[in-house]
């Protein structure tokens, strides 16, 4: 269950986690944005703005933290951050990055 169509639960509610699994769901609004559960649900039954409708349910697998774009929560992935811990690479020149020092540490971002 990557992403599924919302549905109400049995007590008229949205889903906190997958079952079976355990994995937290998070939801994507029409307009893109990141909602959590308990916001995600409050919006099902309290809105009509149909730009924020939530409209797909996901687990975020991997990565930094999204935010909920109503309460700011911090939603954190199932797997945690990939990539290097101090430049947020994956591989550099075919090399985990954090294998043998991150040589992006340091460095001012370029644009």
């Amino acid at each position: 269950m990557d992403n599924a169509p919302l549905k109400l639960n049995k007590s008229g509610g949205l889903d906190r986690v997958t079952f079976p699994g355990g994995y937290t769901l998070s939801y994507l609004t029409r307009g893109g944005d990141t909602l959590c559960p308990e916001c995600a649900e409050k919006w099902i039954k309290t809105s009509c703005d149909w730009n924020d409708e939530p409209i797909i349910a996901y687990i975020h697998w991997e990565g930094g933290p999204e935010s909920c774009a109503d309460c700011s929560k911090e939603l954190p992935s199932e797997y945690g951050a990939t990539g290097c811990d101090q430049c947020e690479a994956l591989m550099i020149n075919g090399i985990f990055c954090h294998e043998q020092g991150c040589p992006n540490h340091g460095r001012e971002a370029t644009t």
